[in-house]
């Protein structure tokens, strides 16, 4: 929509899944492993996900200012049962679980005419950490993670992290 002699564009998009299930062989019980933790894409994910990104493209052209959030819904073990198998991680004897998780980016970007741009931003502007869920050796080491953080594809492992790309237009 236009906004002030500028232009703005949110977009944003979410994830819900109802079930998420594994099943190695047709002869073996289905599993839904929908919210649990472990291993992402081997018996583990969060049941939502979601981002959304607010860009405001100022009335010259020139000068872009971006922000985006990320989130990626709580996570926990209590689905596989204190003393049961869970796929590729094997007993499970404790409850872990992560919270919600938000992640925040902002950018902004200069352009110049046809010669090329410059961005400037941070990528988790607040320096989310992924969550913790355990103390090795309380359960087993069983579930991915880096140190005691959840290894996941959806939590950022490098922390705050500042960038400047330039572009050069060739024509």
């Amino acid at each position: 929509m236009d906004l002030a002699g500028g232009r703005l564009v949110v977009r944003g998009g979410a994830t819900r899944n109802l079930h998420q299930i594994y099943q190695t062989f047709a002869e073996d019980e289905p599993f839904d492993y929908n919210g649990t933790l472990g291993t992402q894409g081997f018996g583990a994910g969060p049941k939502w996900v979601g981002d959304m990104n607010v860009k405001y493209t100022f009335p010259s052209g020139n000068f872009v200012i971006n922000y985006g959030v990320d989130y990626v819904g709580p996570q926990d073990s209590n689905a596989f049962g204190a003393g049961s198998v869970a796929p590729f991680l094997g007993p499970v004897d404790v409850n872990l679980a992560t919270k919600a998780y938000w992640e925040h980016g902002l950018s902004l970007q200069w352009k110049i005419g046809d010669v090329g741009q410059f961005t400037l931003g941070v990528n988790n502007l607040f320096n989310a950490k992924p969550p913790i869920i355990s103390s090795c050796p309380s359960s087993g080491c069983q579930y991915a993670r880096v140190g005691n953080r959840q290894l996941s594809s959806n939590y950022d492992m490098l922390g705050r992290s500042v960038f400047l790309n330039v572009t050069r237009t060739i024509k």
